[in-house]
């Protein structure tokens, strides 16, 4: 069947209620033959289906053929001939299988499908992956292309174009921290001091400290990172300590609106000069070897021709994630490596990408943290990047998933990573008079969540 769709228009209407799809399709029938109706296999899980043109309702009917697929018939009011015009709008109401919930945040991960326009109404909204002019109305929301973009986009490296979180503004995760030290000889250790990092307090991150020991102190360090230091004055031989802090972590809402102007890429000059605060965050380190010659051409390229900031950060940030293929292991290499191999897991996305940004004297910090895991409740281990920009301040993205206008309510961050290079999460210093020795082991548990 050959028939031209001149336009067409889908807008999904998200509602405390419902969960809908409009679309809007014109265009030609370029048969030979008239076209009596028009059948489409959708893989959504379609409750039911309402089509119509401006005479009113035309016949429509729903058939489930497998759990994933459902073919929605549409007989026309009459025959449309060749080269004759066709128009209607279909009306789909969705099944809420679609809609994941982790803790009080809404999940909708939305198949690859063109949206030309999103509306949330009735509902808070928490983060969206899409590179978009978002627009807040009384109680509702309003998701439109960006500039030049016809339909709605995402960088997703997981199979949905579109992720969107909703329901709340925020989300509390309570956790448990155990850290256990050791001592594996029959000697005694003294002066024992040990460190850790808790989460600490940043533009979309709130920490309150629940339940801490008296013998464990906190302060920052110059990355604001918050640290717990353990005394001990002796620890004897054989002897094992364990330490549980209880502290609660509200992450805030943090979608980034793609029209809002983050600030020309001229004022980088002034805010990178030796002795600002932004001279120390585009510094080269072992992992980001600004002055690697693939590096320089790369971004020489990149930036090229371009006056405002979001246009830089979006070209190096779609190379790394497109460009690099997601392999897991076992170490963390230099981002001149990652160009090398092309393949890497989320350190080296990040690393990569904190390197991009810096050559381009673009502050940047890597995040070292947790993403939730709502079906085993596990904290699995990530990083991520954070950038500096002009109009919006620090603004937090994922390069490994794919998230460009901020993470989900799934990333927690326990660390960055900026002034100070290759932390660790833990570490002791203690005294001995023969050959003592001890061992550090630190565990992280999801309480609650809410």
């Amino acid at each position: 069947m050959n028939l031209k769709k001149e336009l067409e228009e889908v807008e999904l209407y998200i509602t405390p209620e419902n969960l809908l799809v409009k679309k809007f399709f014109a265009g030609y029938n370029y048969n030979s033959y008239p076209i009596s109706g028009i059948t489409y296999v959708y893989p959504l899980p379609i409750i039911n289906a309402k089509a119509e043109d401006k005479h009113g309702r035309l016949s429509t009917q729903v058939n489930h053929r497998t759990k994933e697929q459902v073919e929605v018939e549409i007989d026309f009011r009459k025959p449309v001939f060749q080269g004759k015009k066709y128009s209607y709008k279909l009306t789909l109401l969705l099944d809420d299988s679609l809609i994941d919930r982790i803790g009080s945040i809404k999940v909708l991960n939305w198949p690859k499908e063109n949206i030309t326009k999103i509306w949330l109404v009735g509902e808070d909204l928490f983060f969206s992956s899409v590179l978009a002019n978002i627009n807040e109305k009384s109680n509702r929301y309003e998701i439109i292309p960006s500039k030049g973009a016809k339909s709605l986009i995402s960088h997703s490296r997981k199979a949905s174009a579109i992720r969107l979180e909703y329901g709340n503004s925020s989300i509390k995760y309570l956790l448990e921290h155990t850290f256990i030290l050791r001592n594996t000889s029959a000697n005694s250790c003294l002066d024992i001091e040990a460190q850790f990092h808790l989460p600490p307090e940043t533009k979309y991150q709130k920490t309150r400290l629940i339940d801490i020991p008296e013998n464990v102190t906190i302060s920052y360090d110059q990355d604001k990172n918050t640290l717990a230091t353990l005394s001990i004055n002796e620890m004897g031989g054989f002897e094992k300590r364990v330490v549980k802090v209880l502290l609660e972590v509200t992450l805030k809402k943090q979608f980034i609106d793609f029209e809002t102007k983050m600030g020309e890429f001229k004022i980088y000059r002034n805010i990178t000069r030796e002795g600002t605060f932004g001279a120390d965050l585009i510094k080269p380190s072992k992992f980001w070897p600004t002055n690697d010659s693939k590096i320089i051409d790369l971004v020489k390229s990149a930036i090229h021709g371009y006056r405002e900031t979001m246009d830089i950060v979006k070209l190096l940030f779609e190379f790394v994630n497109q460009k690099i293929s997601y392999q897991r292991n076992n170490a963390r290499n230099p981002a001149d490596v990652t160009i090398a191999t092309r393949v890497g897991d989320c350190s080296e996305y990040s690393d990569l990408f904190v390197t991009l940004l810096r050559r381009a004297r673009i502050p940047a910090r890597i995040i070292h943290g947790w993403t939730f895991d709502p079906e085993t409740t596990r904290l699995d281990g990530h990083a991520w990047v954070e950038y500096f920009t002009p109009n919006l301040g620090w603004v937090q993205c994922d390069p490994t998933w794919g998230f460009l206008a901020g993470v989900s309510c799934q990333h927690i961050c326990r660390k960055r990573e900026g002034i100070g290079v290759n932390l660790s999460d833990s570490s002791v210093k203690y005294n001995t008079l023969k050959d003592g020795n001890l061992e550090i082991e630190t565990e992280w548990h999801v309480r609650n969540l809410s």
